[in-house]
């Protein structure tokens, strides 16, 4: 079986498909804050295979760096790199509405996390808004493009009306079971120790 990369944007359920694959004992690596990402650019530019060092999992989620600030979202960069490098791998677009996805970003860390990017692009929260906008239409468009008559390589997921079915049914040779998947609190402990610092603040 190959490498599972979640691609959709953090609020957007990262971190449920994360502790279902986790409940069926599949090897998961989340956030890990920031590293994951700050990891991948930093073997893309020491001309490494981008996953020297997180090589040993299975499912890769929420990619994203916080602090870098211009381009946080490394999958939005890098996916079509590690479509290449790993054949044989499987994508999660994981969407949700644009707008809800905006306001679930804005209450994040109790809205932390949009006046640490407001801050350092020294910009307002409208403007912010429209960045984040910008930026989750275009990538959606792009990874759709990049996927065109490659159903059996995208899952195309919507957190706000797809069924599990549908998840279990894209991956049916791990056999997931349905009745393991559910919304995840913050407080909700990972199997996988190895890939949990920092887990409880952003997810």
């Amino acid at each position: 079986m190959g490498k599972i990369f979640q691609i959709g944007f953090n609020r957007c359920g990262t971190r449920s498909i994360c502790h279902f694959f986790d409940k069926h004992k599949i090897p998961v690596i989340h956030w890990d804050n920031g590293n994951l990402a700050a990891t991948i650019r930093s073997n893309d530019l020491a001309g490494e295979e981008l996953l020297k060092g997180y090589e040993k999992f299975t499912l890769y989620s929420d990619i994203i760096d916080k602090w870098a600030h211009e381009h946080p979202f490394a999958t939005s960069q890098y996916y079509k790199k590690l479509d290449i490098q790993y054949p044989g791998s499987k994508f999660i677009f994981n969407d949700r509405p644009v707008e809800d996805w905006i306001q679930s970003r804005l209450r994040h860390s109790r809205g932390q996390f949009a006046k640490d990017f407001q801050k350092h692009l020294e910009i307002n929260e409208e403007q912010l808004k429209q960045i984040w906008r910008d930026e989750y239409i275009k990538h959606k468009l792009d990874v759709y493009e990049y996927f065109t008559d490659r159903d059996h390589d995208l899952l195309k997921y919507s957190i706000a009306k797809d069924s599990i079915l549908k998840l279990t049914t894209f991956f049916n040779e791990y056999r997931l079971n349905p009745k393991l998947w559910g919304n995840v609190q913050k407080n909700s402990k990972l199997r996988s120790r190895t890939y949990v610092r920092g887990v409880s603040s952003w997810l």
